[in-house]
């Protein structure tokens, strides 16, 4: 069983050695590593070709700076493996991830399509995660709420991948990820959640898209996934939390107009919500009652923070 890990590289070369070195160090050793250079301005692209050169493991592929979906779907494009998984170049992977992926799949005795795993950060806020599943449909996994939208944490099966098209958005800027899972579950039917953490996800990179949010990419992002929505059942009970984060987002931290917000809140018809967090959670209440109320509260938060 063969797997590849794709990996986008950007302005990492303070991270990017540990998380090759994590990958290529793996109990488990037959996979190939597919370095994605993103038209890094740094040494990253360089240190890439470093290990390419002492490793036929390792894959390099440089081109201008497209954005993360561009890199991800040149890795897809590229990949040789059975299955693929995907990690962000600033994470590192436990050592012994891709061995129990593998014990995984073969002791499920079923064509597995998906296989989705815990983490872990510095502030250990995955390490309690044990949720699990047994073997379910798109439906039923949905049902049992232990899915995570987050690409990197999950094992996807290539000849699903590109018997059915699916690709990274590469419009979007944020939550290309999130609808990239949500088509893929429409065709999966063998999914399997396992509790055991082979992720390691750092939160200090301040080069990455989470720390660097622009109103109008939010924005673009939002219409993306309420156009979406339209065309696939399933994401109608996966996407809403992400559009109400996203307007929750523009109304604390950002200038855009109360108006514009508003509108975009109606317009994104949320309804099926699960919020772990208490401001987006409390957030969502006053939108309940008023939509306009819940806005200006956070606005007015939100310059009181500042």
């Amino acid at each position: 069983m063969k797997f590849s890990v794709i990996v986008p590289v950007y302005k990492v070369e303070k991270y990017i050695c540990s998380c090759i070195e994590s990958i290529l160090n793996q109990k488990y050793s037959d996979f190939e590593l597919l370095l994605i250079d993103d038209g890094s301005p740094d040494n990253s692209g360089e240190i890439c070709d470093e290990y390419a050169r002492s490793d036929e493991r390792v894959r390099v592929f440089h081109q201008n700076n497209y954005g993360v979906s561009s890199a991800r779907n040149v890795g897809l494009e590229n990949s040789s493996g059975e299955y693929i998984l995907f990690v962000d170049a600033d994470d590192v992977l436990y050592p012994d991830a891709l061995f129990i992926l593998k014990k995984t799949i073969e002791t499920a005795h079923k064509d597995i399509d998906l296989v989705q795993f815990s983490m872990n950060n510095e502030y250990n806020i995955y390490e309690k995660d044990n949720k699990s599943s047994d073997i379910l449909d798109s439906e039923n996994y949905l049902e049992a709420k232990v899915f995570n939208v987050c690409v990197w944490g999950s094992l996807y099966k290539i000849d699903l991948i590109r018997k059915n098209n699916i690709r990274f958005n590469e419009a979007m800027r944020y939550a290309e990820d999130q609808l990239f899972f949500v088509e893929y579950l429409k065709h999966s039917k063998a999914n399997l959640r396992i509790n055991n953490v082979l992720y390691y996800y750092r939160l200090t990179n301040t080069d990455s898209a989470l720390h660097n949010q622009t109103p109008i990419e939010i924005v673009k992002s939002i219409d993306s996934i309420i156009q979406y929505k339209k065309t696939n059942d399933l994401s109608k009970r996966v996407l809403d939390n992400t559009l109400l984060s996203f307007i929750y987002y523009l109304a604390l931290k950002t200038n855009y107009p109360i108006l514009r917000i508003y509108k975009l809140y109606h317009k994104s018809n949320i309804k099926n919500v699960a919020v772990n967090s208490k401001g987006i959670l409390l957030f969502y209440k006053i939108t309940q009652f008023s939509p306009m109320l819940a806005i200006l509260t956070a606005k007015l938060y939100g310059g009181i923070l500042k």
